[in-house]
Formats: C-alpha cells, structure tokens, sequence
C-alpha cells in the first residue's frame, strides 16, 4: 500500500513567510525613495527651465534692442540701467524695478513700461542683492565705447518665492555682448 504524504508538505515555514516579507518591504522602500528622488528631481528641473526661458527672453529683447539701436547711453561701466536711441529717435531705457516685491528687468519706453521677466523669478541671487546701484546691481550693463558700440549684459535670475523648497530653487546667471548694427 502507497502512503501519502501531501497533508505533511502543505504549507509554508517560517523561515519562508520572513524571506518574504523582507523582500517584499525591500522592494517597497526602494521604490519609494525612487519614486521621491524622481520626484525631486523633475521639481529642480521645472525650477530651473522656468528660469532659463525668462532670462532667455528677456536677453533676446535686450540684445535686438540694443543691436538695432542707434546709440546707447549712458555708456560707462557698470551701469545699472541702459537708455537706447532708436533710428527714430526715441528712447527706451532697460532697467531694474521693483513690482510687488520682486526684481523684474523692464523696457520703458515713454509712459509705457513691459517686464521682460514674469513674476515667478527675481533678479538676483537667492539673499543677494538686486536692483540696487552700479556696485552691487545684480543687472549690469558695461559699455565698450568703440565703433560701432559693444554693449556687454550681465544678470542673475533667480526662482523667487519664501520658503521654497531646495529642490524647486534655481539661479541662472545670463552673460553676452551685443554690438550696435546700425551707428
């Protein structure tokens, strides 16, 4: 007669069920910190594109400003704001200016004024200074007084924001030179 034996191997050890448990907690715990580090990581990075895409703005309408002007003043080194002298005559000057709160970089032209940054970045650095005089501007504007003028544009934007969170800070110093087409 054969004896069957099944009944006696029907279940799990102890030692099986913790090996499973274990893998399985490791298994979870690694996936969340990922999933977090992912998660942090793609902040930092939306920080930083916001920023790049203003600071990239608002140069280009700098330098095609300046590129098309006639002439540029004052052209000294240093300077905090820059007055532009289209072909027509007329002015525009690029300066630094408080609006509610936060460094913007503006165009003015007469009565009307555009910020060439939104309001989700500051000009400066985090705790630094911005928009204050030629010696600690954060928007610096150095001329070449050659011919035809170099205008050399410096400045820090900065994701603004009280108590943001490390990883959804970011700070991007813009830097270049533009030289006047028509003089």
């Amino acid at each position: 007669m054969v004896k069957n034996n099944h009944n006696q191997n029907a279940g799990f050890t102890l030692f099986e069920v913790i090996m499973v448990i274990f893998l399985f907690s490791l298994i979870s715990v690694t996936g969340t910190s990922l999933f977090f580090s992912i998660m942090k990581t793609t902040s930092k990075a939306e920080a930083e594109k916001e920023v790049k895409q203003n600071g990239d703005y608002a140069m280009s309408v700098m330098q095609t400003m300046i590129r098309n002007a006639k002439q540029v003043t004052p052209c000294e080194t240093g300077a905090s704001s820059l007055t532009i002298v289209n072909q027509k005559g007329s002015t525009n000057t690029i300066e630094c200016f408080y609006e509610d709160g936060v460094a913007k970089i503006s165009s003015d032209s007469g009565t009307l004024s555009n910020a060439l940054t939104g309001s989700n970045v500051t000009v400066g650095t985090p705790g630094g200074t911005s928009c204050t005089g030629s010696s600690g501007s954060t928007l610096v504007f150095n001329c070449q007084d050659t011919s035809p003028q170099t205008v050399d544009i410096a400045f820090t934007l900065t994701k603004s924001g009280i108590g943001t969170k490390v990883e959804e800070q970011a700070s991007v110093f813009f830097q270049t030179s533009v030289t006047l087409r028509n003089y």
